[in-house]
């Protein structure tokens, strides 16, 4: 048997003994600590590499847009959509993760600030990538994304910073340990 194990055993043991409970409280309010670490620590690092993706693909469409083949246009245009919506969906799914009534005020102000730049993020995508960039009608010809794509990649690339500064700073208030990024 583990010393954890142990522990948590003797924990259980003494919480019907006077005066214990309160140290059986603690070790709770501890397990919950880190699991809700470990959850805004999943969800930042998923984010994170999501919205990566969605960089990269925004800097291959940009790249060479004005001399680039009409079928080259079309094809970056829809891989960049293919990660704005693969984006969309992490951040929505992971959203609902940060619940401010689960931190204390300083984090919580962070969270708050994280929260609305998701959600801002996510309405740029929407606006600019999945809309911006349909795959069918008369906004999905070469000429049209040429024309627009540049406008439409600031947009997204402002929002992305954004989704990062606010990021960084909630992980830092909440005392999270975040992976650094595998290319």
């Amino acid at each position: 048997m583990s010393s954890h194990v142990r522990a948590k055993t003797l924990i259980l043991l003494l919480t019907g003994v006077s005066g214990f409970g309160q140290l059986a409280a603690q070790s709770n309010a501890s397990d919950s600590t880190g699991s809700l670490r470990q959850r805004y620590e999943s969800a930042i690092v998923v984010m994170r590499d999501s919205v990566a993706n969605v960089s990269v693909a925004a800097s291959r469409f940009r790249r060479d847009l004005g001399s680039a083949a009409r079928e080259t246009v079309l094809s970056r245009a829809g891989s960049l959509r293919l990660r704005c919506e693969g984006a969309m969906a992490a951040l929505e799914r992971r959203r609902s993760v940060f619940d401010p009534r689960e931190v204390r005020l300083n984090v919580r102000l962070r969270m708050d600030t994280l929260t609305r730049a998701i959600q801002r993020l996510e309405t740029d995508l929407q606006r600019e990538c999945i809309e911006g960039l349909p795959a069918e009608g008369p906004r999905s010809h070469a000429d049209s994304l040429r024309a627009w794509g540049p406008y439409q990649i600031r947009q997204i690339e402002d929002a992305i910073r954004r989704y990062i500064g606010a990021s960084q700073s909630f992980a830092h208030a909440a005392d999270l340990e975040i992976s650094p990024r595998v290319h």
